[in-house]
């Protein structure tokens, strides 16, 4: 047959002659490297590389405000007890009134002028009569109804409490300019392009003597105006006659346990009557009675 099975056993029959011993090299011998070929050597920089450009000179605004001139500095400024950033943070929050980051630089910088100034911005969002509502530039807008209520650009940037720095010929209802024109010259025309300064000329006088809470006060611990003392009751006044076993809701907070005897319990500084009253107000949010 061309096939069949065998099995052989495990251990050889004739044992090979063990080969020389050889020592071992000692642990510490480091593994033999081959020699790598010299690197070549470069040449040292050309002393005439160029330097790196230089950044651009201004940059573009960008930040709080949108405005270069509102620096660190300037709203590290302290415009009465809070810094001019402080009081431009607090007017964006709910409790400050949940301005725009224009409209409160704005009102900031128009309240202190001297410190907060820098962070002066146009706010154009607010300005008046803007054909279909084009703003063309920083400070600068497309003005409707120009002959018939400004006639110069003089006249519509008085009227928002600015200076005009510009004046211009629209083309076509757009912000392409036709041509230039001076502050006070008229124009027979409903629509023309007009810039006016950042800065407001006649500053509204600053808010009462309550000054705004920086961002890190809560709400609540805002002055609320004091409560006015009533008179001790006469030792002869009979007592009121008991209340019904359950009064209807009404009153403040309309709950039967939100006695006076509560809302004029203190609570810090001032009572809890005091602080849901200010709450309700504007500067205290417009919160509803509940």
């Amino acid at each position: 047959s061309s096939d069949a099975i065998c099995e052989c056993s495990p251990s050889k029959l004739h044992v090979s002659p063990r080969s020389p011993p050889q020592p071992s090299p000692p642990p510490s011998a480091p593994p033999t490297m081959s020699p790598s070929p010299p690197r070549p050597s470069l040449p040292p920089p050309s002393p005439s590389t160029p330097s790196p450009s230089p950044p651009p000179s201004k940059p573009p605004a960008s930040g709080v405000c949108k405005q270069a001139s509102c620096t660190s500095e300037v709203l590290g400024m302290l415009a009465g007890e809070y810094t001019c950033g402080d009081r431009i943070s607090w007017l964006q929050t709910f409790a400050g009134g949940s301005f725009s980051e224009d409209s409160a630089c704005s009102r900031v910088a128009g309240e202190f002028p001297e410190e907060c100034g820098g962070c002066a911005t146009c706010d154009e969002a607010m300005w008046p009569n803007k054909d279909k509502d084009l703003t063309c530039g920083s400070c600068k807008v497309l003005v409707d109804r120009f002959a018939e209520v400004y006639g110069t650009c003089n006249g519509y940037c008085s009227s928002i409490n600015r200076q005009c720095a510009g004046a211009w010929e629209e083309v076509a209802d757009t912000c392409a300019v036709s041509y230039a024109m001076t502050c006070d010259q008229t124009l027979s025309s409903s629509d023309a392009i007009c810039e006016c300064s950042p800065s407001k000329l006649h500053v509204s006088p600053r808010s009462p003597p309550q000054p705004s809470p920086p961002p890190s006060a809560p709400p609540t611990m805002s002055p609320s105006p004091p409560r006015p003392s009533l008179p001790p009751p006469s030792p002869s006044t009979p007592s009121p006659s008991p209340p019904p076993s359950k009064p209807p809701a009404s009153g403040v907070c309309k709950q039967a346990s939100c006695t006076s005897e509560v809302l004029g319990m203190l609570a810090g500084e001032y009572t809890c009557g005091d602080r849901i009253s200010w709450l309700q107000t504007f500067a205290g949010g417009s919160f509803s009675e509940d």
